[in-house]
């Protein structure tokens, strides 16, 4: 009697295992589900606004979006610059440089950067994108990375309806660095000469 008393408490005991190691599993999902919201399943790419960051914030686009580049690769604004004149804006982008109407807000031209050298690719830099006018023309200079550990600055002229590059100019890394990384550049006349500074 006492032996089959002690096979019936530990059955009862061992059944009871499963419950309390379950039991606050089911009670830490039920807790998720309460909070978990649709816009926790959305992701940055999604195209309704406005979007809710992890962290309690909300991204909601001031004015008017614009779209631009090959859908099938991953493409984002680095950095931008007003011409002269106001009437352009140029974009650096990943693998292209856009300019923009800032009258009509249409993207009027679009270099890509797959365009500008023979052989090797070349992609867009963090920042690193500045108009200047010589002699009567706007120019544009925007930094770039490519093959090799090599990185570019761009010279191209615009004639208010598309860029022709003027000239490519190379950096190549500098040892112990394995590649050169040009970003911001400022372009300069001093003393009647130009000069463009690279931060690279």
């Amino acid at each position: 009697m006492k032996n089959i008393f002690k096979i019936f408490l530990l059955l009862i005991l061992i059944s009871q295992i499963p419950v309390s190691c379950t039991g606050p599993k089911m009670a830490a999902k039920k807790q998720k589900a309460r909070h978990l919201s649709s816009y926790e399943m959305q992701t940055l790419a999604d195209s309704i606004l406005p979007v809710m960051m992890p962290y309690n914030r909300w991204i909601d686009p001031a004015g008017e979006q614009i779209y631009f580049g090959d859908k099938e690769l991953e493409n984002h604004a680095l950095d931008c610059a007003v011409s002269p004149d106001g009437k352009w804006i140029a974009v650096e982008g990943r693998y292209s440089v856009v300019i923009i109407s800032s009258e009509t807000n249409k993207i009027v031209h679009r270099l890509l950067l797959s365009d500008i050298l023979e052989k090797g690719k070349m992609s867009g830099t963090f920042s690193g994108i500045k108009w200047h006018s010589e002699n009567g023309k706007d120019m544009l200079y925007w930094s770039a990375s490519g093959d090799g550990g090599k990185s570019y600055v761009i010279k191209a002229s615009w004639d208010n309806k598309k860029l022709e590059v003027v000239k490519t100019f190379v950096f190549e890394a500098k040892s112990p660095s394995e590649v050169a990384l040009a970003n911001e550049l400022v372009v300069s006349e001093e003393n009647g000469a130009l000069f463009f500074y690279l931060l690279y």
